[in-house]
């Protein structure tokens, strides 16, 4: 299974550093995998990073025999995970190139589907789901991304709305790309603007207007990172080596790169307003997030040898809040406020962070969708997200938020109404039957919670809950008094 000159259908793309026992034993098994399901037509690039266990030693020692393994390394050795990714991307040969972590585990079966999706020529991005498992290899979850479907075919922006920046397309080992259409020069500009997150960047420039689909098949098991175990200074000293204060990475480091997307007429400013990331256990939305990696930093102060935000690092910042925040006038006048102290050389004053951090705080009790509200009607509350606008029947909002944290919620019985347009939604929700309220709930004027569900044990755990045991008898009564 070739592809035209030669060159094999996959390139199997391995950085690593440091992990020559981890390494070793992916590849291993790589080998027995790839043999069985895409056959010959596979590379393995394995791209060492200089690293100090002797892994590129060990590995030609391992592997020299053997084709279908290429073990190649940097002239020098590269601080970051995404340099040495750039150079092991430029030196694949195969039509598509699948991003490999060195201590990701390999699902054998979802192998197949690569193959026939790969085969089938039909997409030039493809993001697999996975599954998640701690530094330590214990089973977190049995899929990272909840998803209906197992082919979701869709616009890469709106999978960017839908699931972020920092923790899907951040992973190295769910990506497959075409490689005729990924330009490596572009990478390198990417990198010249900022180093962490410069591989999202740049998947993002390359990709966006390209034929894209996930796919709801785990294609890994995705490790977890070590620094989300034990508290580290990794990321204080890598602040301190790219020249950054402490959360710089996460707020104006990044919103450089993302200005790069916003120059190249990839996305506009605003378009960061729709982002909702993810992780393991639920959405947030993102502007929320870079927000608090800022105020983070403003109230960390001077520490080791890092550095504190700069007047002009902070304006930049807030040049970014008018497209981000601009409804919330009184958060730009407090960052407004700190700007003018740090440009006069003083710290930020206590007073406006404290505010701003207190709003943060409100905004991110709220749940990722009512930050898309648009108004009531007709019993429903509606948002927009993207492309996609849904109603949710006032008081149900616990009933479905299970299955908003999904990739593609859709309709569900008669609490949530998911369409492509304002107008077919209004016309669907104004076909629904309104509800009456019940009886007891009217004469004590408590909050009304609508109950209306075909399983039985749903409405008496429901009841439970909210009136206790004698509710609970009293509804039997009544059912029965009816009856």
């Amino acid at each position: 299974m070739k592809c035209t000159g030669g060159a094999p259908l996959l390139s199997v793309c391995i950085p690593t550093y440091n992990r020559v026992a981890l390494v070793g034993i992916l590849v291993t098994k790589l080998i027995v995998l790839l043999r069985q399901t895409i056959g010959s037509g596979y590379e393995i690039v394995v791209s060492d990073n200089h690293s100090p266990d002797r892994t590129r030693p060990t590995l030609e020692e391992k592997f020299g025999g053997a084709e279908v393994v290429r073990l190649v390394s940097p002239d020098q050795h590269y601080p970051t995970a995404e340099e040495n990714l750039c150079f092991a991307v430029s030196c694949c040969r195969g039509e598509y190139v699948w991003i490999l972590g060195d201590d990701d585990a390999v699902e054998k079966d979802t192998l197949l589907t690569l193959r026939d999706m790969l085969k089938q020529g039909q997409h030039d991005l493809l993001i697999f789901n996975s599954r998640a498992v701690s530094y330590h290899g214990d089973r977190l979850r049995k899929t990272r991304i909840p998803c209906l479907k197992p082919l979701v075919p869709m616009e890469m922006l709106d999978f960017v709305r839908a699931t972020g920046f920092w923790f899907v397309l951040a992973g190295f080992s769910t990506t497959v790309f075409r490689r005729s259409k990924a330009d490596i020069d572009q990478f390198r500009d990417i990198l010249g603007i900022g180093k962490i997150y410069a591989h999202v960047t740049w998947l993002i420039s390359q990709f966006y207007d390209s034929s894209f689909a996930f796919v709801n098949r785990p294609l890994v098991s995705y490790r977890q990172n070590l620094t989300d175990v034990v508290p580290t200074e990794h990321w204080e000293r890598v602040a301190e080596r790219e020249g950054l204060y402490v959360g710089g990475i996460w707020s104006v480091g990044f919103l450089k790169q993302m200005d790069y997307l916003v120059a190249r007429g990839v996305i506009e400013r605003e378009f960061l307003r729709d982002v909702v990331d993810r992780n393991l256990d639920h959405r947030f939305y993102f502007p929320d997030e870079v927000l608090g990696h800022m105020l983070n930093s403003l109230a960390r102060g001077p520490s080791g040898g890092v550095r504190t935000v700069t007047g002009s690092e902070l304006a930049y910042f807030c040049s970014w809040l008018y497209e981000l925040f601009g409804d919330n006038l009184y958060l730009i006048s407090l960052f407004e406020e700190m700007v003018r102290a740090v440009e006069a050389g003083a710290t930020p004053p206590a007073e406006p962070l404290a505010r701003a951090s207190g709003l943060l705080g409100a905004r991110r009790s709220m749940r990722w969708y009512e930050h898309f509200h648009v108004y009531d009607v007709y019993g429903y509350s509606v948002y927009r997200h993207g492309p996609r606008w849904f109603g949710i029947l006032m008081g149900e909002f616990d009933a479905v938020d299970f299955l908003l944290q999904s990739l593609d919620f859709g309709d569900f019985e008669r609490v949530l109404f998911v369409r492509a347009s304002e107008g077919e939604l209004l016309e669907c929700l104004a076909a629904q039957p309104m509800r009456r309220f019940a009886v007891e709930t009217v004469r004590r004027h408590q909050p009304h919670r609508v109950v209306e569900t075909t399983r039985l044990l749903s409405k008496v755990v429901f009841v439970f809950r909210n009136e206790g045991v004698m509710g609970v008898a009293r509804r039997v009564f009544w059912r029965l008094a009816r009856a």
